[in-house]
């Protein structure tokens, strides 16, 4: 299917997690509230879930093969019936003689009434599941960018689908757990509140690679950053990293993760004339940014900095009366999407409309 995707329409997509667990199900919600496109819905089981228009699948195998001990894809399974793995081997021997590529997605009708197709994806190779007598070779692995590439791939494969069709056939997507799937093909490993913040974070960037494809990398350094944002646990480094990134203009990149590390700037914008003005471009250029969830809310950084103590505010103004740096960003129009029927005053400039500029709310 040759279809362009750049402008490909997905303003009506949108995606829920559907969560057994109650404790997975806050710590979702906590992380994704800020998101329109995204959900978090407690269910009673994969058996019966509500109706959408597609379910994602992430495969355990890129063979079409079934065998890994799930519980959460055992019940999507037997949803499905064992007709419907027959199919999903015949298509991947006949499209992808026999092997599809890892990190890659296919439509097929589905043949339960609750979804009208389902999202074939094959996220690893094939799981080396703890409790195969076979799995010599290393048990218990899945690459630590499994939801990154799982729903990188399904939403790709969706925009392709509602490309090549005059209406957008898919609008909502069932997405099933995939921290719990994770920890089930690692054979019940422990997994800890850091692995469930990276997991999240993944899902979060590859939203944020489709619906806001502008952001992604255009060089290879910024292609290293995206990467190092996809697979780093532990958001904390040391003092002497921070500043080398400073120096080298990576930390402007890459945003601030941590309030300590804002601290650290602040310090070298009122402290040290050597990185005073590479410090202040972090802090304005993060302040204009579109908040993301691995960086710290503007918000914050805007509270912290123009506190009254020991804030830095004046030294940013400073430098942009010189023109070093710039405080405020302009927004192309197009951007914008105005809500007309919702006024929220006026003056005798003009009106002022509700609307939203990527995915945030905002005055217009």
């Amino acid at each position: 299917m040759n279809v362009s995707l750049d402008k490909a329409k997905h303003d009506s997509l949108n995606i829920t997690i559907g969560v057994e667990e109650e404790k997975n199900c806050i710590i979702y919600g906590k992380h994704l509230r800020n998101f329109k496109r995204i959900k978090v819905e407690k269910i009673f089981s994969y058996l019966s879930p509500p109706h959408y228009d597609a379910l994602i699948l992430p495969v355990p195998s890129s063979y079409g093969l079934f065998g890994v001990k799930s519980s959460i894809l055992s019940q999507l399974v037997r949803l499905l019936g064992a007709d419907f793995l027959a199919t999903v081997q015949d298509y991947i021997v006949r499209k992808y003689l026999g092997e599809q590529p890892v990190g890659s997605a296919f439509v097929l009708k589905s043949p339960c009434p609750l979804f009208k197709y389902i999202i074939v994806v094959a996220a690893v190779r094939i799981v080396s599941w703890r409790g195969d007598e076979n799995a010599w070779l290393d048990p218990g692995y899945v690459p630590i960018d499994f939801a990154y590439t799982s729903l990188r791939a399904a939403l790709l494969s969706i925009l392709r689908l509602n490309a090549s069709t005059k209406t957008q056939a898919i609008n909502s997507i069932f997405c099933p757990d995939l921290f719990a799937i994770r920890k089930e093909w690692l054979g019940g490993e422990l997994l800890n509140d850091e692995d469930f913040d990276l997991l999240v974070q993944q899902l979060i960037l590859a939203m944020e690679s489709i619906f806001h494809s502008s952001k992604n990398p255009k060089t290879w350094s910024e292609g290293i950053i995206l990467q190092r944002q996809i697979l780093d646990k532990e958001k904390k480094q040391k003092r002497e990293d921070i500043l080398h990134m400073l120096v080298t203009g990576t930390l402007e990149q890459r945003g601030l993760y941590t309030m300590d590390e804002l601290e650290l700037i602040m310090g070298c914008l009122k402290n040290d004339s050597r990185t005073r003005l590479a410090a202040a471009r972090v802090i304005a250029y993060s302040i204009t940014r579109v908040d993301s969830h691995f960086n710290i809310p503007k918000n914050d950084i805007l509270h912290r900095i123009t506190d009254k103590n020991a804030g830095c505010l004046g030294h940013l103004v400073d430098l942009a009366i010189q023109r070093d740096i710039t405080l405020h960003t302009e927004i192309p129009f197009e951007e914008l999407e105005i809500s007309q029927n919702e006024e929220i005053g006026e003056g005798t400039a003009g009106n002022v409309y509700r609307g939203l500029w990527k995915e945030q709310r905002v005055a217009i």
